[in-house]
């Protein structure tokens, strides 16, 4: 890397100024790096955890002109209003948590909508790439408390923080909210490391085998698959961890099965077969774990659209019962 640039905070009393509200890689870019440029935004909220830089490791400062769009960046990545089916799905997966689960929740309006129902629970603990849009309440009601977990007890954990201006209010300076590099969150590891762990994540298809895509359509890219497959390896080896898959049944104002025999040519898989455990549509839950690969089709059918249902069956029985 010959220059990074990237904004910060003031500097405090000691020479440390902040990332904000996101962190992701920049501490290892910024290291990297032969010149590091910072602007200086008076409005970057101050988080803690090691999301901070020292001016010695900053070649030049620049001062933020203009009205900052912090804001703008935060609520863009942040939330979109849920539909009914989304709402349904979420309600399905809220269903496998437990009070006391560790919670990854990946981008996405589905798995985000999963947190209008986390009202209902208690003593959940978060460690997550992401800390979503509808989070902070939950951390300022004390249903996310971090009690059980094993790692940075009591703390929610991440590496970007999406929402609102009340979200990024209450992560200012709260030690109840701590940022890391994403090599440190999204580790399989360490995200290991806690029981009960639970990670909900969407897709955009997913084949009778089990084959999650979730960043492409056929050969063309959709989005970033972000830390999905870390948090669904990390999930499936914790002591009682949870991978959730969540997705609509159907695409294009239902022209189009989101469950299908085989992913279009190109297509980039996210998450392998092997990881994928539980899968949710607006028609129900099925678990593919253990499972042998005609009891997985068979099970991704019956939650499939029932428009989609025949045709995948004879796909089905042409590729497994041959």
């Amino acid at each position: 890397v010959d220059v990074y640039l990237i904004s910060v905070s003031p500097p405090d009393e000691h020479g440390y100024c902040s990332f904000g509200f996101m962190l992701w890689s920049s501490l290892e870019m910024a290291e990297a790096a032969k010149v590091v440029i910072a602007e200086v935004d008076e409005d970057h909220i101050v988080t803690y955890g090691e999301n901070y830089i020292h001016l010695s490791q900053l070649d030049y400062l620049v001062e933020k002109q203009g009205e900052s769009t912090l804001g703008d960046v935060a609520s863009v990545m942040g939330y979109e209003a849920p539909s009914d089916v989304d709402r349904t799905i979420a309600g399905y997966a809220a269903d496998l948590i437990r009070d006391g689960d560790t919670l990854q929740i990946g981008a996405g309006t589905v798995s985000m909508a999963v947190i209008e129902h986390l009202h209902e629970k208690n003593d959940l603990g978060l460690h997550s790439e992401l800390c979503p849009t509808g989070v902070a309440p939950l951390i300022a009601a004390g249903n996310i408390n971090g009690k059980f977990k094993p790692l940075h007890r009591h703390k929610a954990i991440c590496t970007a923080l999406m929402g609102d201006e009340f979200s990024l209010d209450f992560a200012h300076r709260n030690p109840a909210i701590e940022l890391y590099r994403m090599s440190y969150t999204n580790n399989p590891v360490r995200i290991a490391q806690h029981d009960y762990m639970i990670a909900i994540n969407n897709a955009l298809s997913i084949d009778l085998t089990g084959q999650v895509a979730a960043e492409a359509l056929g050969p063309h890219m959709y989005s970033g698959v972000g830390g999905q497959l870390e948090f669904t390896i990390g999930a499936m080896l914790a002591d009682h961890g949870r991978a959730v898959t969540v997705l609509p049944a159907t695409a294009k104002q239902g022209t189009l099965s989101r469950i299908v025999p085989l992913h279009a040519e190109g297509t980039i898989v996210s998450v392998p077969r092997t990881y994928v455990n539980y899968v949710i549509t607006e028609y129900g839950t099925v678990n593919l774990l253990g499972k042998s690969q005609r009891e997985r089709a068979e099970l991704l059918i019956s939650i499939a659209h029932p428009d989609f249902r025949d045709e995948l069956r004879a796909a089905a029985k042409r590729l497994y019962w041959p």
